[in-house]
């Protein structure tokens, strides 16, 4: 109780000193840590490295961006870092979490195989292991900021109305990345079938696409990073459009080839 009445003190200064910042993320890592995917996690370090404590490397891997978050002259200023900061939690998250939980399975080992040059299944089970634990982490700080976030600086921007869009953008965005390089690296191989469907995904959704949707992500992460969080919806709506357009296709063009290869085999 004596840690969340400096909680509630801390509420009501102009701004959050360094001390202030480390003390309320630890309490929230503590928090999480009894969660799973993080508890499960934590368990896991323990047991590799028994010497050291998950919750101190933590704090230790964030403290220099709590410290830029301290460093910032007036608490809407520290808001607006904050939520740089747990952004870049995401962009570490999203990637680690589709290679490794997200999507077909076939889809992420070719991934993985590709990305990290893997040639055996055992590294590539390996590789799939690490980035499970990678996002674990990262989840792990984002959940502990997010928690900070929404005591100390809620008032200035509610969490859930730039956080959740860039979540669901980069998960997106990273779907289409993983599935153009499927689609690439199934064009060179042998069966018709996959050859075909390749083609049709390449046709459907063009690089420029996914460049442009990568585009606008970058646009709305630079928007928080800059405190421009007035203009955040059409850059929302954009992607959205855009994705689900090239979706659309992408599916329409699948169903066309799929039909295709079942007449022919007819």
């Amino acid at each position: 109780m004596k840690i969340l009445w400096r909680h509630i003190v801390a509420r009501f200064k102009p701004r959050l000193s360094y001390t202030d910042i480390e003390r309320i993320f630890r309490f929230y890592a503590r928090a999480c840590a009894r969660e799973e995917p993080v508890l499960a996690y934590t368990d896991a370090l323990r047991k590799a490295h028994a010497e050291s404590d998950p919750i101190e490397d933590l704090v230790a891997v964030v403290a220099p961006r709590l410290r830029d978050i301290a460093n910032e002259r007036e608490k809407a200023e520290q808001a607006r870092e904050c939520r740089a900061t747990l952004l870049e939690q995401v962009d570490r998250a999203v990637p680690d979490h589709f290679l490794s939980r997200g999507g077909d399975e076939s889809l992420r080992h070719v991934c993985l195989a590709a990305i990290y040059n893997l040639e055996s299944e055992e590294e590539v089970r390996g590789k799939e292991y690490e980035s499970l634990m990678s996002y674990c982490r990262a989840l792990w700080g984002e959940a502990a900021l997010a928690c900070l976030y929404e005591e100390q600086f809620g008032s200035y921007m509610p969490l859930n109305d730039f956080s959740k869009p860039y979540r669901a953008m980069s998960e997106l965005y990273v779907r289409f990345l993983c599935t153009k390089l499927f689609s690439h690296v199934m064009s060179e191989h042998d069966r018709s079938d996959l050859k075909s469907i390749s083609a049709a995904y390449e046709a459907a959704c063009a690089d420029s696409t996914v460049a442009e949707l990568g585009e606008i992500r970058s646009h709305y992460f630079d928007a928080i990073r800059r405190g421009f969080v007035d203009h955040l919806y059409p850059l929302q709506e954009r992607f959205a459009s855009l994705s689900q357009s090239a979706q659309a296709s992408i599916e329409a063009a699948l169903g066309e080839t799929r039909l295709e290869t079942y007449g022919s085999e007819s």
